[in-house]
């Protein structure tokens, strides 16, 4: 069982900085506790190079979960009226094998 004080060796940095790089694209929320715990020197953070990698991360990460949470939100169409019209809101088809098929554009060759 490794020690969690020992020295992180160079290949394992690489590694790290890295991985730092790949989160800074693709990385979301639950990266952020450990990456803000490195900008701080915490445990692998007090190699400067890990440190400031996590420092150049770490907004990318927040800003990726912001926008994350903003896709996750649901928006309403804003009014006049509190009241909500049912018939406005858009609902799926209900029945599409009974739909009038005469009333359906259709694509036509064109005349020689």
């Amino acid at each position: 069982r490794r020690s969690s004080s020992r020295e992180v060796t160079d290949e394992e940095t690489h590694l790290i900085l890295a991985s730092l790089k790949a989160l800074a694209q693709v990385g979301d929320a639950s990266f952020i506790p450990v990456v803000r715990s490195w900008t701080v020197g915490n445990g692998r953070g007090s190699d400067p190079r890990i440190r400031n990698a996590a420092v150049e991360c770490l907004p990318y990460l927040e800003q990726s979960s912001i926008r994350r949470q903003e896709d996750q939100q649901l928006v309403r169409a804003s009014g006049r009226d509190a009241s909500v019209d049912r018939e406005a809101l858009l609902r799926p088809a209900a029945d599409t094998q009974s739909a009038r098929t005469d009333g359906l554009l259709r694509h036509s060759a064109p005349e020689d």
